[in-house]
């Protein structure tokens, strides 16, 4: 697999397909809808649990669902969307100066297996600190059956093993971040939400992107973004604010070659600081198939209202993907990403 800004990683029950976007140039631009990239595409099978023993990689509960990406030193920390029976909630594997992919191995034990269903994560640009959170998209008022979905993790650059929770509560002997809801309900101002972005922006901003509000999951409203700043000590502070609300639908346009029926969210957010560019992944699913965009803004641009282009290649084709994207991390200089399709 080629060494590239773009490559996705289409992670099945039991094994992953990559697709490698090579990125030429970017070129210089007056408006961000000037924004171009050259590409090549590439793809590569990895197999999630060949590390198990044979008899144990057929058994149904294994679910490779991988939602949010972590790379440092040439180490990626993939973080599944659903916990792993007698195995840690993160795979691990290396990639090497080409771009190639070690076979995937289970990750360390970690503070994070108490929390169920991660969506993103992201790493602070003022500090060496790596942040994930869950989907944060059920919550039950009696009980903490649910309040594993409730978390927010933070640890020192390369550390998992060290992870701690931000606004840690116990209920019910079951330790999770659910102090959080009623920050992000003041602005969302609905008793549902789902999660699934985080970008950690300079000065020590977090943006959280908001796949879905509503009254329950049954109904939702597709939205965008919350922003909330954090001190040095990892205090969130109350600085809370909608940075967009956006329809997911209107930021593709026409684009689309699907199910006009689908529901497009938001799926990943990612900040490149070698550009001081951001990057957002929109999908949708249906019985009839999955697919998505990639988008970008720079980041003065979009906190003055700009919103986010899509990223297209040298012909003007936007580029598309055939699966449904959700991890995404820098993974080079050149705002090189790694994009993970969760079909």
């Amino acid at each position: 697999m080629m060494f590239s800004p773009f490559k996705g990683l289409t992670v099945e029950r039991d094994c992953a397909h990559a697709e490698s976007i090579n990125q030429a140039v970017w070129q210089d631009r007056v408006l961000a809808a000037e924004l171009r990239a050259a590409v090549r595409q590439s793809h590569q099978i990895a197999h999630c649990f060949d590390f198990l023993p044979a008899e144990r990689r057929d058994d149904p509960a294994l679910s490779c669902e991988v939602s949010a990406i972590i790379y440092h030193d040439g180490e990626l920390l993939f973080l599944n969307d659903k916990p792993l029976p007698a195995l840690p909630v993160a795979l691990r594997a290396s990639i090497d100066s080409k771009g190639g992919l070690s076979p995937l191995i289970a990750g360390t034990f970690s503070p994070l297996d108490q929390a169920t269903k991660f969506e993103a994560a992201a790493q602070a640009v003022d500090d060496p600190i790596d942040f994930a959170i869950t989907a944060f998209d059920r919550f039950d008022p009696a009980h903490a059956g649910w309040d594993r979905f409730n978390a927010f993790f933070y640890w020192p650059r390369g550390r998992v093993d060290q992870a701690q929770l931000i606004q840690s509560t116990e209920r019910e002997s079951v330790v999770s971040s659910i102090k959080l809801r009623s920050v992000f309900e003041s602005v969302i101002k609905t008793p549902y939400f789902k999660i699934e972005g985080l970008a950690a922006l300079p000065g020590r901003r977090l943006m959280f992107g908001i796949r879905e509000t509503g009254l329950s999951f049954r109904e939702p409203k597709f939205r965008f973004l919350v922003s909330i700043n954090y001190d040095k000590s990892i205090e969130l502070l109350d600085e809370v604010s909608v940075l967009a609300d956006w329809s997911a639908r209107d930021l593709i346009g026409g684009e689309t070659i699907a199910d006009p029926s689908k529901d497009w969210g938001l799926s990943s957010i990612e900040y490149c600081a070698d550009k001081d560019q951001l990057f957002f992944l929109l999908s949708a699913e249906s019985k009839k198939g999955m697919e998505g965009f990639l988008l970008t803004q720079h980041r003065a641009q979009f906190l003055a209202g700009a919103r986010p282009v899509l990223v297209r290649d040298q012909k003007g084709a936007a580029i598309h993907f055939s699966h449904k994207p959700e991890g995404m991390a820098v993974i080079g200089s050149d705002c090189r990403l790694l994009i993970a399709h969760d079909d």
